[in-house]
């Protein structure tokens, strides 16, 4: 937005040139990897708003680490990482919902600093207007929806007979408050297309930061599996043994999806 399409687009291909390349991957594959999970967003393939122009060359290149992935004989998961008006608020998503800038509070170590606060105010809008002062959805946006789904059903036509690809994953993290049976919905809906036209993929699904809600989820459906993403570096300080405790604890989670049939990928 700031660059324009011209520089944006310049400055961009420079990027893609240098951020992955050919020698990245052999090296991966010569270490043992044989997965590698591919973060997209939903502007590349109908841009809109500010990606209209400075994403142009990023399908090109998206194309060019799948063939090489193919060369060196690594899987690769299709992850749509960012989508229109972001499903986290985050910047992972492409856009960082809700930044307000602020002056340090006295009593801060750094006081008087200008800084930013996003965390506590951020907001998933894709699914609909979340507001941050009632901690509720006030309204829905079901064409942003549509318009994901739409992406995601040309990703699988587009690339369902590409021998690199492995699986889909339709979205990357949505955020905590996202309306689960809204959310369960859309999961349905693209599982249900990548089933009929590349059976042969595996389908991942991320849990949304909530390990209670999908216990009966997909269930007895082939090629499915959850993500789940499990973070270290914003909790208390831990030490020694703690780590080891939480590791067995995650085992344990696995486990019971595993009794009830349904594959973990952490």
């Amino acid at each position: 937005k700031a660059l324009g399409p011209v520089e944006g687009k310049r400055q961009l291909n420079a990027h893609f040139s240098l951020w992955v390349n050919e020698t990245d991957l052999a090296k991966l594959s010569q270490s043992g990897i044989t997965h590698v999970r591919l973060p997209l967003g939903d502007w590349m393939f109908r841009p809109y708003g500010p990606y209209v122009g400075c994403t142009d060359g990023s399908l090109a290149y998206f194309e060019k680490v799948l063939n090489w992935c193919h060369k060196y004989d690594l899987r690769v998961l299709l992850d749509m990482h960012g989508v229109i008006d972001s499903q986290n608020g985050l910047d992972n998503s492409g856009h960082s919902q809700n930044v307000e800038y602020i002056v340090n509070p006295p009593q801060y170590v750094y006081d008087s600093i200008l800084t930013f606060r996003h965390w506590p105010i951020r907001a998933g809008n894709w699914m609909g207007h979340y507001d941050i002062a009632s901690k509720n959805y006030t309204s829905w946006k079901p064409e942003n929806v549509a318009f994901t789904k739409q992406i995601l059903f040309q990703l699988v036509d587009t690339y369902k007979r590409h021998p690199a690809v492995w699986g889909l994953e339709p979205l990357n993290e949505p955020w905590e408050y996202t309306p689960q049976d809204k959310l369960k919905d859309f999961y349905y809906e693209v599982y249900e297309y990548m089933h009929q036209h590349a059976p042969h993929w595996k389908f991942i699904y991320h849990n949304s930061f909530r390990e209670n809600i999908w216990s009966d989820f997909l269930l007895n459906c082939s090629n499915v599996a959850l993500d789940w993403h499990i973070y270290q570096a914003w909790n208390i300080e831990r030490y020694g043994d703690q780590f080891l405790l939480e590791a067995d604890n995650y085992g344990n989670y696995i486990d019971m999806f595993k009794r009830n049939g349904v594959q973990i990928v952490v």
